[in-house]
Formats: C-alpha cells, structure tokens, sequence
C-alpha cells in the first residue's frame, strides 16, 4: 500500500511537471493538497481489497467443511448469506453516496482554505474576514454533516449484518432440523463452521463497504490528474548553443477569456540589447513574456533561437540558457541561499555574485547568518523590493542568455531601482534583456521600446506611450 501511493505520487509530479502551464495554474495547490489525500484514502482500499479476498477465502473453506457434515443445512446457511450481502448493497450505494459528497465538499474547502492564505492582507484592509469566515463555516459544516452520516450508516452495517446473519442461522436450522429430522450434532457442527463462515461473510461484507466509501477518492485522483493535460508540443533534443538571436515572426496567441489575441508580425533581439515592452494594462504582456521563455505555446507563428525553433531545443539546455524575472515571484520555504539556487546545486560563489548583481549585497551582509538567513513561513519576512531583487538573482545565478523580466522594479523604491538599471546595463554586453515595464526610468536604460497595443506588438523611438 505505502509502495502504490508513493509511485502514484510520483507519477504524479512528473505528470504536473509535464503539463501545460495553464493546466497547473488551473490546478492550483488546492488542487495538490487534494489530490495528496484521494491517494491516501484509495492506498487504503488496497488493504481493503486484500481483506476481502482473504475473508472470501476463509469463508467459502468453512462453507465446503460445512457441506460435507450437512449438506441440506450448509446450503440454507449459504443461501441466506448471500441474501443478506445483497440486501444490504443499497446501505453499501448510499454509502458511496455520501463518500463522493464528502470528496466534492473537501475539495471546496481546500480551495477556500488555499483562498484564506493568499487573501489574508486583503480580508484585513477590506474588513471581510468574518463574512469569509461565514463561508468557510458553511463548508466545514457541510463537511461534518456528511461525515457524520457516513460514520453512522459504516458503523451500523455490522451490528445490522451480525444480527440479521443470526437470526436467518438460527431459523434455517430449525428448520432443517424440524423437517429432515437430521442429526442435531451434525446439524450443529454445520451450524458452528457456518456461522464462522458468516463471519467472515461480515469481514467480507464490511471490506466491500470500505471499497465503495473509496471509489469517489479514485475518480476524484482519476479527474485530478487528468486536468493536467500535456503540454501540445513534444521539444526536440538540440542544443542551440549560446544564444545569440531571438527572431519571432507571426505569432499569435489566444488566451482563454481574452478579447483578442496577442500576436507578433516580427521581432528581432540580439545579444548586447536591452528591449522595453510597454503598453496599457490588459493587453497581455505577461503572456508575451511567457510565450518567450516557452511556458506557453504560440497558437501559430514561430520563436527562433540563434536561426533553430525554439521548441526543438531540449528542456535542459533551454533552462540552462534562458532566464524569468516574474512580476509575483514566490518565496521558497529555506534560506536565501536556498532561494536563489533553485535546487540547481549551483556553488556558492555563484549564489554570492548574483546576489550582488541583483544589488541585494549590502542587506545580505547585514543579516546575521547571511545567506543562510530562513525565509518564508517561520522565517524572515522580505519587503516586496527585496523579493523582488531576490528573483532577480535566482535569474542571474544560472548565468543565462536571454533574461526576461516582468514589471521587475514596480515594487521598488528609487535606490533599488537604480541598482536594478544599473543590473540591466551591466548584462547588456553578455546576454538579450527584454523587460516589461511601465516606468520611464526604466525605460531609459533600453535600446529599443516596443508597445503592446491592442494586442499587437509595434516598435516606437519615444518615451511618449509610456504614461
């Protein structure tokens, strides 16, 4: 059991890891953490199943000892055993009933829960704690409900079973006994082995309920898992060398619910350029920097490095030489160290000069332990400038190619932001920059500024756009 759900774990992260970006958004950690528990509860109807099958086995030995002494009165007993497993498949449906209700209800509640995490701040400033609250009691007391039912109705399907099992023995034995004026000690050695036999029947029978309390956790792994839908596009193993050239030509992406596509006629960066990408909020810049760094897929068009299609390019050598400064960047549970590597088991000497580059140096420096300082929950709190300087370096570390950042100094004060222009200049000589801002100053530092405007990307000389 411990070994299924472990491989089914795995299988699926990798299936997560595999996915197509919007599939695991979509997804979220509610998502995860639900899934986490469905293979909980279906690694425990492995046992069930083996339970049942060894309390069939039992039974059915005990049956055949049974027939052997009293054949009229092992057959009665029989009988009557499996009337009674199938009255009570009804008790048994039901039962899956309110197990699939709880599986549903669950998985709200991790959603809300995983809602209460993000929107804390929010529920504060906003005074919408309580009404929140309300809701989440809602859910956690329909959750009760149907856990206590199903409690009730799994704890009563024994006693019901024993009882029944009893009374249909001993009237099939006076029976027996009144009509075929058989012997009473074969009668009750029958008896005696039947009724052990109905015990098992019971073992059986409480297996069986166990199995289909479970079988909504399995759809629920089986649908889970399936809204992970690969990624539509199988990469190739090439490597295209140091980046040198990144052209797009005539691509066009529809994001689910946009008003329009964003598309791109042309668009040609080189190594020692920094490119600006500015335009009004909506438009989907994010989606063209995603589209860059291939987290997501044109719907048609090409994106071309050094000449070669970005998507014959393997995953190890694209990682390795391109790079994502997101507006949101998330915090790894551990040290800074630990945040900036990645699990990329970079050296040390690395993460230290990054960390400089990114201009977060003198902060580091000024912390006890440094970079082994904790973040995160149990840890350190970062300001949002810091956070943001963070990710910078953790995209500086892997000393990549093509750098693209996302609004990578909106949340930063004017000292930080010079340093991060100072970053941008110095990493024009060594790779493309392509970085999505709304600040002139920002601005300043790039060769070329583009806009995204009504979703189509054009080239401008002037800062004119930018407000």
């Amino acid at each position: 059991t411990a070994s299924w759900g472990h491989r089914r774990r795995r299988r699926f992260v990798e299936r997560h890891l595999a996915a197509d970006h919007r599939a695991r958004l979509e997804l979220g950690a509610a998502g995860l953490q639900t899934l986490n528990t469905a293979v909980g509860q279906v690694a425990g109807a492995i046992d069930a199943s083996v339970g049942a099958v060894k309390a069939l086995a039992s039974a059915g030995a005990l049956a055949l000892v049974a027939v052997i002494v009293q054949p009229l009165a092992a057959l009665g007993l029989a009988v009557a055993g499996v009337l009674l497993h199938a009255g009570l498949r009804p008790l048994t449906g039901r039962s899956r009933a309110l197990a699939a209700a709880q599986a549903d209800t669950g998985l709200t509640y991790a959603h809300e829960i995983d809602e209460l995490a993000r929107l804390g701040r929010e529920l504060a400033v906003f005074g919408s704690g309580r009404a929140f609250a309300r809701r989440l009691d809602a859910t956690s007391a329909r959750f009760a409900r149907l856990q206590r039912r199903a409690r009730a109705l799994s704890q009563s399907i024994a006693p019901l079973y024993q009882a029944t099992t009893i009374a249909f023995a001993t009237g099939v034995l006076v029976a027996v006994v009144a009509w075929g004026g058989t012997d009473a000690a074969q009668v009750g050695a029958s008896a005696v082995l039947l009724l052990r036999g109905l015990a098992y029947g019971q073992q059986f029978q409480t297996a069986i309920h166990r199995l289909r309390e479970t079988e909504p956790f399995a759809d629920q792994v089986a649908e889970l898992e399936g809204r992970l839908t690969p990624a539509r596009v199988v990469f190739g193993d090439a490597d295209c060398g140091p980046i040198e050239s990144l052209t797009v030509e005539n691509l066009a992406f529809h994001h689910p619910g946009a008003a329009r596509p964003v598309t791109v006629d042309r668009l040609r960066c080189r190594r020692g350029e920094v490119v600006a990408v500015t335009g009004p909020s909506g438009e989907g810049k994010t989606t063209l920097a995603e589209l860059l760094v291939r987290l997501r897929l044109p719907d048609r068009g090409e994106i071309r490095v050094n000449g070669l299609p970005h998507f014959a390019v393997h995953p190890d050598h694209w990682t390795r030489r391109v790079a994502f400064v997101p507006q949101n960047p998330p915090l790894v549970t551990g040290t800074l160290a630990d945040n900036v590597d990645l699990w990329r088991g970079l050296p040390r000497a690395t993460l230290v000069e990054a960390v400089a580059r990114a201009g977060l140096a003198d902060e580091v420096d000024e912390l006890e332990a440094g970079l082994d300082t904790r973040v995160g929950p149990g840890g350190r709190n970062l300001s949002g400038g810091q956070l943001q300087r963070l990710a910078l370096a953790r995209a500086l570390a892997g000393g990549p190619d093509l750098l693209v950042l996302d609004e990578p100094t909106s949340a930063l004060d004017a000292a930080s932001e010079e340093r991060v222009r100072a970053t941008l200049t110095a990493c024009r000589a060594s790779m493309i920059v392509i970085v999505i801002t709304h600040r002139a100053s920002t601005l300043a530092v790039a060769d070329r500024h583009l806009v995204l405007r009504r979703g189509r990307l054009s080239e401008t000389t002037t800062h004119d756009l930018v407000g």
